[in-house]
């Protein structure tokens, strides 16, 4: 069988895409070998929510075509989904797939070397297909929700990720976490598109904090920890189980982007800065030990040097254990 590399770029919800997708070619016979190697295929999982992230997906993809310029690259991820067309010019690109179809790339990919055409077509339904492992990490991700809602005014997420929320049932996030602790993975991370609005589609489903208590009742994982969650979604039941369970970590990725009012409004980010705080305050009430880290962006159109400075001075005033600053990128 041929030989398959993979690349990711983007989010921890791409990386458990990759999984997904690794897993599916690694059960149809393909062979997986690193991307530095010269493979027979290339699998490019791209970002899009920056300019630089483009260009970052069309670097590697052009650094695959240059390592071996007989392969076959599959270009997937929200770049794909944003640009298809852009992509197919590349150098190479013969196949490139939305979101939504990444679970069926080893169809794709058959269909493609049997009869080479790009163009396929399958029934693509919404299962969740299971991972029993994460190559190359000790921590595994699992993802329970896909779509955002929000549409802040900076973001193409909702436009390439969906903006139907589309949550796990969480017996199927249980059944996932199980194979992994067999497996040997005893930290789970849970991720999604918009992490804390799970259930928000269908109040029976249940809700974050629910996830988080099923998980944590789960034999051989030991850690459990959550990826980026916007403010509004840090429910009081969300702290209050987070304090209680042992197997949980006392950390919190909460994005600020800015800490103006004005510039939060122009953002559509649904909170001021006060009541980003008083989040914060209620957080550290319960776990004095809690890490909080934040993305802030800089450059929003209209921001000024007084919008820039509040953001500053509710940076020092907070004092995050990490920030992940970047510039506003037109989308």
């Amino acid at each position: 069988m041929p030989t398959v590399a993979f690349a990711t770029l983007g989010c921890k919800v791409n990386q458990y895409d990759t999984q997904v997708m690794r897993e599916a070619m690694r059960r149809a016979g393909y062979n997986i070998i690193e991307p530095e190697e010269s493979a027979d295929i290339y699998v490019v999982n791209t970002c899009t929510v920056t300019s630089m992230s483009d260009r970052k997906s069309r670097n590697l993809i052009r650094r695959f075509a240059s390592l071996n310029p007989n392969a076959t690259i599959l270009v997937t991820g929200c770049y794909a989904e944003r640009q298809p067309d852009k992509l197919k010019n590349l150098q190479n690109v013969a196949i490139v797939l939305s979101n939504k179809e990444k679970p069926f790339i080893d169809r794709f990919l058959s269909q493609f070397l049997n009869d080479s055409e790009a163009s396929c077509s399958f029934d693509i339904d919404d299962n969740y297909p299971y991972i029993t492992g994460f190559d190359g990490q000790t921590r595994a991700f699992v993802k329970i929700e896909n779509g955002c809602d929000s549409f802040c005014t900076y973001c193409i997420v909702p436009y390439v990720r969906g903006s139907k929320i589309q949550s796990r049932p969480i017996a199927s996030i249980i059944n996932e976490a199980q194979a992994l602790a067999q497996n040997g993975f005893r930290e789970i991370v849970l991720t999604g598109i918009h992490l804390g609005a799970y259930g928000k589609e269908n109040h029976e489903i249940g809700k974050l904090h629910d996830v988080i208590k099923a998980v944590h009742e789960i034999g051989g994982i030991k850690r459990i920890r959550l990826s980026s969650i916007e403010p509004m979604d840090v429910t009081d039941e969300l702290i209050s189980q987070i304090a209680i369970l042992p197997k949980c970590a006392h950390h919190f990725h909460i994005s600020l982007q800015s800490g103006s009012n004005r510039i939060l409004r122009l953002m559509r980010r649904g909170y001021s800065a006060i009541e980003f705080e008083e989040i914060i305050y209620k957080i550290r009430t319960v776990m004095p030990d809690v890490g909080i880290s934040t993305d802030i962006m800089v450059g929003f159109p209209g921001e000024s040097e007084l919008d820039f400075m509040e953001t500053y001075k509710l940076i020092e005033k907070v004092k995050f254990c990490r920030l992940h600053v970047f510039r506003y990128s037109p989308r």
